[in-house]
């Protein structure tokens, strides 16, 4: 039978296949739920609620729970810590995903949270993403990596627009899928997303727009690099290092009339 579960640490790899050496596909930030799939001695197969993604963990890294909270806050910028029982209190990130809960219990003990916190929302959406900007820029790529310790494309698109509210899926080819197509770079306005395809025409890239000029994105780290119909040029290389493929809109009319604060 199925059990549901959420990530008890502040962020951890989530890996192709029940082994330290196979391919982190992504990671784990702690509060995160998800079902659990398979069990071994030491590896446990789960599938991500948001994201929806699928992989091994490592026993120990995990709480199993009866049922998942309906309402959470996510960690800001400012960051946070969490002390479960009478363990060290470790560093919650940017996007960790905190149950608004009177008590949060993990694996029977009381978990303490404390730090900055944000209520996901994009009215506010000008104010906060050159918060963003600033506290992800500079941050290493890696593969599968969802944190400002490491992070690739997608996953700093997600956490990015997490912060607004929007789910996004985890992989650049299927953000692809989300949102409405804008037809051409120059009607792109701020917060869109702009794919990159290869040689076989498979999107292998995602950056978020700051305006029809500029892009931020994570390549060897997150930085920011001018665009234009071509793709991505990188200054220092001199040359282009992204083919343009789409742009796509994910904060659409409908979702700025749902998040309008009432008058």
């Amino acid at each position: 039978m199925k059990s549901q579960a959420v990530c008890n640490l502040s962020i951890i790899p989530l890996r192709a296949g029940p082994s330290h050496r196979s391919e982190q596909v992504s990671q784990l930030l702690f509060g995160e739920y998800f079902t659990v799939l398979e069990e071994r001695e030491e590896w446990i197969m789960i599938k991500g609620a948001d994201p929806a993604y699928e992989g091994w963990i490592q026993r120990g890294q995990l709480a199993f729970i009866d049922e998942s909270a309906s309402e959470f806050e996510i960690v800001h910028v400012d960051g946070a810590t969490a002390q479960i029982g009478s363990q060290n209190p470790f560093p919650l990130l940017h996007g960790c995903v905190v149950p608004r809960a009177d008590e949060l219990v993990l694996n029977g003990e009381l978990c303490r949270i404390e730090g900055s916190f944000r209520q996901p929302t994009l009215h506010d959406f000008d104010v906060e993403f050159p918060k963003l900007i600033n506290y992800y820029l500079g941050a290493p790529y890696l593969w599968g990596g969802r944190s400002r310790f490491g992070v690739d494309c997608s996953g700093l698109m997600q956490l990015i627009y997490r912060h607004f509210a929007i789910s996004l899926h985890r992989d650049a080819s299927d953000q692809a899928t989300q949102g409405e197509i804008v037809d051409f770079l120059q009607e792109a306005k701020t917060g869109d997303l702009a794919f990159f395809d290869n040689e076989e025409g498979r999107i292998t890239h995602v950056g978020i727009l700051l305006n029809k000029e500029t892009i931020l994105h994570a390549s060897a780290h997150v930085r920011i690099d001018r665009i234009d119909t071509t793709g991505i040029y990188h200054s220092q290389h001199q040359s282009y290092t992204h083919r343009l493929r789409i742009i796509k809109r994910m904060i659409t009319g409908d979702l700025l009339k749902a998040e309008a604060p009432a008058e």
